[in-house]
């Protein structure tokens, strides 16, 4: 929603040209919203599994989070067996 508002806000002064740098500048933000976005997510499910004590470690929380979140697959540290 705020992306969304400041891309309304922001609209005459990216139509007109040089759209080179505008198009950059656009690109950058958007790139750098997801990347917020997904490292918070990252960041509450690992809290999430931290406060479950389904780890020992917040440290092993985050990297369960971010390998899960990142599909790069299990194997090195695994949930415990109930």
């Amino acid at each position: 929603m705020l992306l969304e508002m400041v891309l309304r806000r922001t609209h005459p002064w990216i139509i007109h040209p040089p759209y080179g740098l505008k198009l950059g500048a656009v690109l950058l933000v958007a790139m750098l919203w997801v990347l917020c976005m997904m490292t918070l997510s990252i960041w509450i499910w690992a809290v999430v599994f931290w406060r479950l004590d389904v780890f020992e470690s917040f440290e092993a929380a985050v990297y369960f989070a971010l390998v899960a979140f990142t599909t790069l697959g299990f194997g090195d540290v695994l949930l415990p067996q109930p």
